[in-house]
């Protein structure tokens, strides 16, 4: 979870007693929760909240938990929200499977233990930035040199690792700790 905001839970169960409950313990473990008791609501919540994740039981009044999954997977728009699906009548195998398969992050049996809902909601949102971490990087990497130096003063492309032997050789420039632009080497 970020230290400057918590991060946003939406939380889908049509069984008031059942969300409650969720929604207390993730409440508790320092997480912003919003709720929707419908597929219809869960929707409109995607959009106007920006979910990071989305605790969705199986069986809804008006439509299936996994249709839904599939949908929020299938739309570049939502697809980075994880999907952590529930379900206290859907416990076989059988079950878990399809949620999987039809886009879930992850799956668990209800009734859940405080502890286990919070781990699996923690794991998933870790796994989720770590995923964006690297996305992020390889973006950054892919960018050509001239681009990721250019707001440096020193924008020349050609910068040398500097070893500790020759640290003094180098004057100061707005280069990465561990390079020194070859442009700022002293006379």
């Amino acid at each position: 979870m970020s230290d400057a905001s918590p991060d946003v839970i939406l939380n889908v169960d049509d069984n008031d007693a059942a969300r409650y409950v969720k929604t207390r313990v993730l409440r508790l473990a320092g997480f912003k929760v919003v709720e929707a008791s419908n597929g219809a609501d869960a929707v409109a919540l995607l959009r106007s909240r920006s979910p990071e994740l989305i605790l969705l039981d199986v069986r809804l009044p008006d439509m299936d938990g996994r249709e839904l999954a599939a949908a929020i997977k299938a739309d570049p728009s939502l697809s980075r929200i994880v999907v952590l699906q529930t379900s206290a009548s859907h416990v076989e195998s059988k079950h878990r499977i399809a949620a999987l398969d039809a886009g879930a992050d992850g799956y668990l049996v209800e009734p859940i233990e405080a502890e286990e809902l919070v781990a699996n909601v923690r794991a998933l949102l870790r796994m989720r930035r770590a995923e964006r971490e690297r996305q992020a990087a390889l973006e950054a990497l892919q960018q050509p040199i001239g681009a990721r130096t250019s707001s440096s003063p020193c924008s020349r492309t050609s910068c040398a690792i500097r070893s500790p032997r020759s640290a003094t050789r180098w004057k100061s420039c707005a280069c990465p700790p561990t390079a020194r632009c070859e442009s700022a080497r002293a006379s």
